[in-house]
């Protein structure tokens, strides 16, 4: 990775929101959001999936978080330590 060079924070914005590395993050944190928890080894396909369509879809936020809601990980999620269910 070489440097990153803005003016301003919107374009530091810009530059990050550009970047793979930044929308693969994005993707990482609206799964995690999503399912209370840090993601973990068996989310990895899931959330593979997930970046995929978020790329495919032209970087669509509503693309991503509709492949987030339909992926295994969510649809089958195990409880988080200390979740009550009803």
């Amino acid at each position: 990775s070489g440097d990153i060079r803005f003016a301003g924070a919107r374009e530091l914005v810009d530059r990050i929101a550009e970047g793979e590395l930044g929308r693969s993050c994005m993707a990482t944190q609206w799964l995690r959001y999503a399912l209370g928890r840090a993601d973990v080894d068996a989310d990895l396909g899931s959330l593979e999936a997930a970046r995929r369509t978020f790329t495919a879809a032209d970087d669509d936020l509503r693309e991503l978080l509709v492949a987030l809601a339909r992926s295994k990980t969510f649809t089958h999620r195990a409880p988080s330590e200390g979740e009550v269910l009803q």
